[in-house]
C-alpha cells in the first residue's frame, strides 16, 4: 500500500511538489485523477482491515466455544471396592466393552476404596482383580492380580445376602450403559463369593 502511495506521488507534477503552498490537502480536489485512486486504495486498507477483524473474531470466538463443549465421546464409572479379608489390597477395576470386548482398566492402591475410570460411550461389564501381594498404601500392585474376578451383578445390587446369591441371575453382570460426558455412580464390583 505504501508503495501504491509513493507511486501516486510520482504521478503528480514536480513544481506542484515543490511548490510551498503544497499540502496532502492538494490531492483531494474533486477531479482529481489522484483523489480517485487514493480513496480507492483508503477502501482497500479498511476492507482489509475489516476482514482481518472478523476473521480474528471467528477464531476466538470458534476456539472458545469448542474449549466450552463436553467431551462428547466417553463418560465416566464410579464406585467402590472390597476385600473378604481384615485389609484391602491394591485393586484393578475393568470395564469390558459388551459388543467389542475391549477393556479399559484403573489401579488402586491398598487402602483405597474408591474408583473412577473415564470410558468411550457405550456398555460395559465392570469387575475387580485383587492384587497377589499386599502392599502399602502408596503404592499399586506390581506382582500380578489373581484371576478371580468380583463383578458388579445382581447379587451386589440385591445386597450381597445368602438369599440375593440364591436367586435366580444373581450372578449374571449388570451391564453397564455409559452416556457422553456422564457419571455412572454406584458401580461396585463387589461379588467375591460367585464361583
Amino acid at each position: 500500500m505504501l508503495l501504491k502511495f509513493l507511486l501516486l506521488l510520482g504521478e503528480c507534477d514536480r513544481t506542484e511538489l515543490l511548490s510551498p503552498h503544497f499540502t496532502f490537502l492538494n490531492f483531494y480536489t474533486p477531479d482529481s485523477h489522484i483523489n480517485r485512486m487514493l480513496n480507492l486504495e483508503l477502501m482497500n486498507l479498511k476492507f482489509l482491515f475489516t476482514y482481518a477483524f472478523l476473521a480474528t473474531t471467528f477464531v476466538y470466538n470458534t476456539t472458545l466455544h469448542a474449549d466450552a463443549q463436553p467431551n462428547n465421546s466417553s463418560g465416566t464409572i464410579d464406585g467402590t471396592v472390597i476385600y473378604p479379608s481384615d485389609y484391602l489390597p491394591a485393586q484393578k477395576v475393568c470395564a469390558m466393552n459388551i459388543q467389542t470386548k475391549k477393556m479399559l482398566c484403573v489401579e488402586t492402591k491398598q487402602s483405597q476404596k474408591s474408583y473412577s475410570l473415564k470410558v468411550p460411550v457405550g456398555t460395559y461389564n465392570v469387575f475387580a482383580v485383587a492384587c497377589k501381594k499386599s502392599y502399602r498404601t502408596e503404592k499399586t500392585c506390581s506382582d500380578g492380580y489373581d484371576a478371580k474376578r468380583a463383578y458388579y451383578n445382581e447379587s451386589v445390587r440385591c445386597g450381597l445376602t445368602y438369599e440375593c446369591s440364591q436367586k435366580p441371575g444373581s450372578q449374571r453382570p449388570i451391564p453397564v450403559k455409559v452416556n457422553a460426558g456422564k457419571v455412572v455412580q454406584n458401580v461396585n464390583p463387589h461379588d467375591w463369593y460367585s464361583h
